[in-house]
């Protein structure tokens, strides 16, 4: 058992042991203090920088489908927009606190921060004490609810949009239709390549 605190780990306000403080809050080298809602700019570039990446991640399909000769449909390209619109409202609003577009953050003072696991205090105590939390608060876990309720988010809103499309036809994968492709699938030079290599093969290997 712990006698003092260290590192990461405090205890509640109110009183208590020693030990991993909750969302939201920050240990101060003793008690587990509530973050606040002040954003550094550093802050605030990390999650921009990060919504680029996963704009830029959904938007490869696009670039992939027009290198196939496919224009993306403008229903597909709106699509993705409200996705990601929705998607970061959604991660807000579940945020604490709860249901509003502020968010608390616990900021970032050391790069140890990124990493609590790593560093478990084991002073002055019989066992290591476990106080992994997320230091950083929210720039782990926001991101990762914002890719998350995109993900769900179209799947309901092109799963909605084909229906109506009628693009659901056929015996066709659920993701060809996620990117409302109409009709059979073009078939790649390299599925092209292999069936007239097998139809050689077998016409070589077939008896006269």
């Amino acid at each position: 058992m712990c006698t003092s605190c260290f590192r990461y780990c405090g205890r509640p306000l109110a009183g208590g042991a020693c030990g991993s403080c909750p969302r939201a809050h920050r240990s101060d080298g003793t008690f587990c203090q509530p973050c606040g809602v002040s954003w550094e700019p550093y802050d605030v570039l990390y999650l921009i920088l990060n919504l680029f990446v996963l704009v830029s991640i959904h938007r490869s399909t696009l670039s992939a489908m027009a290198q196939a000769g496919r224009r993306p449909p403008n229903q597909l390209i709106i699509a993705m927009v409200v996705e990601f619109i929705l998607a970061i409202v959604v991660a807000t609003l579940v945020t604490e606190p709860f249901g509003s577009f502020t968010m608390y953050s616990c900021g970032v003072e050391a790069l140890t921060d990124w990493y609590p696991a790593i560093f478990n205090p084991s002073i002055a105590c019989s066992e290591g004490s476990r106080c992994v939390n997320e230091v950083v608060f929210p720039l782990y876990t926001w991101i990762f609810k914002v890719e998350a309720f995109s993900i769900v988010f179209a799947i309901l809103i092109r799963s909605i949009l084909g229906y109506a499309r009628g693009h659901f036809e056929g015996n066709q994968p659920v993701s060809h239709h996620l990117f409302m492709q109409r009709g059979r699938r073009e078939e790649s030079g390299f599925t092209i390549n292999w069936l007239k290599a097998c139809q050689l093969k077998s016409q070589l290997i077939s008896p006269m």
